[in-house]
Formats: structure tokens, C-alpha cells, sequence
């Protein structure tokens, strides 16, 4: 099955139940980051694309305090000090910016 072997998908157990998706090494997150990145500002991503960049759904990024929790543990994940891969700053900007602007839109909405 497809979900079972990509990492970071919902599975199920034995009984069909869905478990928490397995967690995605640091290497992982920053490859899926750039994936996600496309040309131009990232003023200019829709809400959508920059929860895709944090990895987060639509839901979750109308919660202050699940955006921050999320943004701070992606963020140490992909800091270029505590990641070697050759693209882990471009991915922790880029996980700045797209918080950054969610984090705008957020306020601006209250």
C-alpha cells in the first residue's frame, strides 16, 4: 500500500484503526520543503501553498499556538546547524517565511 511505505502518512494498525503519521527524518522534511517551493516571493503564495511548505493543514494553521509549536520544531529540524544537507537553509528560510506570512494573515483576521 502506497500510505504505508511513503513516510510522514497516516497508518493503520492491525485493526484499521489510523495511527499518527510516522515522523520524517531531517533530511526528509528538507527535501519536502523544497518540493514544495515554487518561483516567485512567498507573498505571493496562496494560504494553501504555504501550509504545504510547514507541512500542516488548512485547519491547524488557523490555531495560534498549533502554527508556533509546529513552526519551532520544524525550524530546529531544518536549522543549517543542527542539519548537513546542502539545501537545509534554503528550507529553514523558506519554513520562516511561509510562518511569517501565515502568522500575518492570522492577525490580520482578528
Amino acid at each position: 500500500d502506497e500510505a504505508r511505505a511513503r513516510p510522514g502518512a497516516a497508518q493503520e494498525d492491525a485493526r484499521g484503526f489510523k495511527r499518527a503519521p510516522a515522523p520524517r527524518t531531517p533530511y526528509e522534511e528538507v527535501e519536502r520543503v523544497m518540493a514544495a517551493l515554487k518561483d516567485g516571493s512567498m507573498a505571493m503564495y496562496s494560504r494553501q501553498e504555504l501550509c504545504n511548505v510547514l507541512g500542516i493543514t488548512l485547519s491547524a494553521a488557523t490555531v495560534p499556538d498549533k502554527l508556533r509549536q509546529h513552526y519551532r520544531k520544524l525550524a530546529l529540524m531544518l536549522h543549517p546547524d543542527k542539519n548537513d544537507h546542502e539545501s537545509s537553509k534554503d528550507a529553514f528560510t523558506a519554513v520562516q517565511q511561509a510562518f511569517e506570512q501565515l502568522a500575518l494573515l492570522l492577525h490580520k483576521q482578528s
